[in-house]
């Protein structure tokens, strides 16, 4: 009877050992599995005329980057305006570009979508001509077909992720193609899907652009793990019953004055990192500051220009 309890005890010990070994290879393989993206939106590279600020605003972006470097993600999602004009100054975009190709010289794929503002209707924009040069990849492809916009989703190769979205254009005309979306094939297409859109989400526009064009979140297809949003220069986060995450960043630094008054009074500024394998894991804000801020106030009231 000793003997088949020692027998019985040898066999517990070794199926507890290789229960062990298989958590620990499972531990190791989610691990392994686990990727980062990171989700920009709202650059606005050249903008300002005053160099002091043109130059932060770039301080902010080559910052960002290197953050993506340094922490070795696997891709950079850009929801639109990256650019501030769709030619921006030339002296400007070049220093933006050299960053770009060290992202590339990584490894680090770009995924783009237009803004209103460096959109083009003739594909002749500065987003345009970087894509040819294979620094970044538009996620927008796809045709109309018996009235429905059918879009094409990009795989990312190192991950599998799968995106697709539509551009911003001006005075918010995007709102017509959401709404003849072919939001089924979209919906039924399987695997970690990232939606990526420049436009003002009617459940999460802010007071300060209430008459804007916007449009209601039931314009986008379900099922998607990630909205990648852009437009809302202050940072959004949400969550509606079949829309799991949707994110806007905001800006990163500014794109008009009214931003640079916002970071005076102490809003952050900066972008997303996102762990995923099958789901998203985790939506970590990285912080982006390159400057101090005085705010100063006056009272006009009953002044005038003598």
């Amino acid at each position: 009877a000793n003997s088949d309890t020692f027998v019985r005890r040898v066999h517990q010990v070794r199926e507890a050992r290789a229960s062990e070994n298989l958590c620990r290879e499972g531990r190791i393989c989610r691990v392994r599995c686990m990727y980062k993206f990171a989700h920009l939106s709202d650059i606005h590279v050249g903008a300002f005329r005053h160099p002091t600020l043109q130059n932060l605003l770039l301080e902010a972006f080559n910052k960002a980057l290197e953050i993506c470097i340094e922490r070795k993600l696997d891709f950079i999602v850009v929801s639109g305006e990256l650019f501030d004009s769709n030619i921006p100054d030339m002296a400007l975009a070049n220093q933006a570009v050299r960053k770009l190709r060290e992202l590339r010289d990584e490894g680090i794929g770009v995924y783009v979508v237009y803004g209103s503002h460096d959109f083009s209707p003739t594909q002749a924009s500065i987003i345009d001509i970087l894509e040819s040069a294979g620094l970044f990849y538009k996620v927008t492809k796809g045709e109309v077909v018996k009235g429905k916009l059918q879009l094409k989703f990009v795989t990312d190769r190192k991950t599998g992720a799968k995106l697709v979205g539509i551009s911003g254009r001006k005075s918010g005309i995007e709102k017509e193609y959401f709404e003849i979306l072919d939001n089924d094939s979209l919906e039924k297409e399987q695997g970690f899907k990232i939606f990526v859109f420049h436009g003002a989400v009617t459940e999460y526009k802010p007071a300060f652009i209430s008459e804007a064009e916007s449009f209601p979140i039931s314009n986008l297809p379900k099922a998607f793990q990630y909205y990648a949003a852009g437009h809302i220069h202050d940072r959004t986060e949400g969550k509606l019953p079949g829309y799991e995450c949707i994110q806007y960043p905001g800006t990163l630094f500014a794109g008009d004055y009214r931003d640079l008054e916002e970071n005076a009074s102490g809003r952050e500024r900066g972008f997303f990192i996102v762990s995923f394998d099958d789901k998203v894991r985790d939506v970590e804000f990285v912080k982006i500051s390159v400057c101090d801020y005085a705010l100063v106030q006056y009272d006009a009231t009953d002044k005038n220009v003598v």
